[in-house]
C-alpha cells in the first residue's frame, strides 16, 4: 500500500484559514462491496469500495498529535477514486473528512469538526500532494 500524503489549506464559512496535512492509503487487496451478483449490462458503470486508513494532522483545531482515520475510497473501473470518506478513530477529535481528486497532484473536499463541547463547524479545503523523495 503506498502512502499519499496532502498538505492542506482549510477554510470555515467565517474565514478562519487553517493549515494541515493529510495522509492515508487504501487497501486494494480487500473489496468492501462483496455482492456476489455482479452481472454487467451496457448502461451499468459498476464500482468498487476499499477500505483505507490514514491520519490528519490540524496544528490549531486538533493538536499537534495526528488524529487516526478509517474510512474507504469508491473507484469506477479505471483511472482515480471516485470519492474517498474518512471518520476519526478519536472520539474526543471528531472529525469527518470527504474528498475528491481534481487532478493527480491536488484533492478537493471539506472536514466536520465536532469537539467536545463546541458545535459543529464546516470547513472546505484544498490539497496538494507531497512528494516524498526516492
Amino acid at each position: 500500500m503506498d502512502e499519499n500524503i496532502y498538505s492542506l489549506l482549510l477554510k470555515s464559512a467565517t474565514g478562519l484559514t487553517l493549515l494541515g496535512t493529510l495522509r492515508y492509503s487504501i487497501d486494494f487487496t480487500t473489496a468492501l462491496d462483496a455482492s456476489a451478483d455482479r452481472q454487467q449490462q451496457a448502461a451499468t458503470i459498476g464500482g468498487v469500495v476499499y477500505p483505507a486508513r490514514g491520519s490528519i494532522t490540524i496544528p490549531f483545531l486538533t493538536g499537534m498529535q495526528p488524529v487516526p482515520l478509517s474510512g474507504f475510497a469508491i473507484y469506477v473501473q479505471m483511472g482515480q477514486p471516485l470519492l474517498n470518506w474518512f471518520y476519526s478513530e478519536d472520539a474526543a477529535r471528531g472529525l469527518t473528512v470527504q474528498f475528491n481528486p481534481i487532478g493527480f497532484e491536488r484533492i478537493a473536499g471539506g472536514l466536520l469538526s465536532q469537539l467536545p463541547n463546541s458545535n459543529v463547524v464546516e470547513y472546505a479545503f484544498l490539497g496538494r500532494r507531497i512528494a516524498l523523495p526516492a
